[in-house]
């Protein structure tokens, strides 16, 4: 407590000084553990006293407040481009410490009348009741610059039409996290939730055993499914699921073309992690491949981040699986049964494209050494070629095919 104190009496001493611009404050308690909380005592809470009335005499003797990034600092400020606050504009973060009715009266006046907070932080604040998810909404809704909350660790008793209106109609607001709060089977919680973050990019919900509901495993699947939301990071990790709700994701997947992230780690995950990332890869056939999800990465655990959709391009993902589907196979094995698959129907514009196809996708090694065995395939000395002759015109092949048949596919020129 005595650091934390410490740090609260710099920021106070710094804002009377007003020698340089207030960029924000982060504070978090550090206790024995993550989940000690500091309680907002009589000597808390005056210090926080003189921060608010140095800050509020600051604001007034400042035409305008700077905008440029915080320095670097161990104890003044944690963030580093990485976390929710960038650096670039006013970021408040409050961890770790209890704000009750009186630390809320004073600090709310002054988070809803910043003008340039970007990012806020509320993380273990043990509030009363329902009373910190209305300090949150008061700052968003005053605050229209706002484009990162966190709220994680935090008790929510209650999501109400105020909660939908206030998020749905802000339209800065980008990245929203919701940790552990207590959503359990409340299905009517979850629902509005992801209704009213449906325009979000990045949106957490994570610990909140979700999983063990089945109505709230269903609605969180008919959220990935339909087309209706533009959610491009969604954190699901520490949720329960397990390996009969991977089908259910694995399904979802293949019908969302949006969604760049899928964070499921710390799951109950077996045999699922199987079943759910064939639906990134699933090499049965070409049309399979074809038909797999090209633009998600799902995080099963934590040490593997993803690696099957890299890049984000959907056709160079799908190129890739294509062509390493090809790859895979034997000359007079399953290769012929693959290229089987193709429909008749596009054979004639298969066959077309053998003369105009142009191999521009093809990774640069690769090109680059099928471009020397081209040009020393007829002398006798191949010494220098990168790869056998044999082994390069076979791979430079498989790579043309592959082409082709991406080029000729319906699907790979819609998507």
């Amino acid at each position: 407590m005595d650091r934390l104190i410490g740090i609260l009496s710099s920021y106070t001493h710094a804002l009377k000084a007003q020698k340089t611009p207030f960029r924000g404050v982060s504070l978090r308690y550090v206790g024995n553990s993550d989940e000690d909380v500091l309680r907002s005592d009589l000597m808390l809470r005056a210090h926080f006293r003189n921060f608010v009335k140095a800050l509020r005499s600051y604001d007034h003797h400042c035409n305008m407040i700077d905008r440029s990034s915080p320095t670097s600092s161990a104890d003044m400020n944690v963030y580093d481009g990485t976390s929710p606050g960038n650096g670039e504009d006013e970021v408040w973060s409050l961890s770790n410490i209890e704000l009750g009715l009186k630390m809320i009266h004073m600090l709310c006046p002054l988070l809803t009348s910043r003008g340039n907070l970007r990012t806020i932080v509320l993380d273990r604040n043990d509030f009363d009741g329902n009373s910190g998810l209305t300090f949150l909404l008061d700052v968003i809704e005053t605050n229209q610059l706002l484009e990162k909350v966190s709220f994680d660790n935090n008790h929510v008793l209650d999501i109400d039409d105020r909660f939908y209106m206030t998020v749905s109609n802000h339209s800065s607001l980008k990245y929203l996290t919701l940790k552990n709060v207590s959503l359990g089977g409340d299905e009517d919680k979850l629902s509005m939730i992801l209704n009213a973050c449906s325009h979000l990019d990045t949106l957490g919900l994570c610990c909140n055993d979700i999983g063990l509901s089945r109505g709230s495993l269903k609605i969180i699947i008919e959220f990935l499914s339909s087309g209706n939301n533009n959610i491009m990071t969604l954190y699901l990790s520490g949720n329960s699921f397990n390996d009969e709700s991977a089908e259910l994701f694995a399904s979802a997947l293949k019908s969302n073309n949006r969604l760049r992230v899928l964070d499921l780690c710390n799951n109950e995950f077996h045999e699922g992690g199987g079943v759910i990332c064939n639906a990134l890869f699933d090499a049965s056939s070409l049309g399979a491949v074809v038909e797999s999800n090209h633009t998600c990465d799902v995080y099963l655990n934590e040490n593997d981040r993803g690696a099957i959709n890299q890049s984000k391009n959907p056709k160079r993902n799908m190129h890739r699986k294509v062509f390493a589907t090809l790859y895979a196979t034997t000359d007079g094995g399953r290769l012929g049964q693959l290229l089987d698959t193709i429909p008749i129907e596009l054979m004639p514009e298969f066959l077309a494209h053998i003369q105009q196809y142009y191999i521009a996708d093809i990774p640069r090694e690769i090109k680059k050494r099928a471009m020397v065995c081209r040009q020393q395939y007829t002398r006798d000395d191949f010494e220098d070629v990168y790869m056998p002759p044999r082994q390069c015109l076979e791979l430079y092949s498989k790579h043309f095919v592959a082409g082709l048949y991406l080029s000729c596919s319906p699907i790979y020129n819609n998507s």
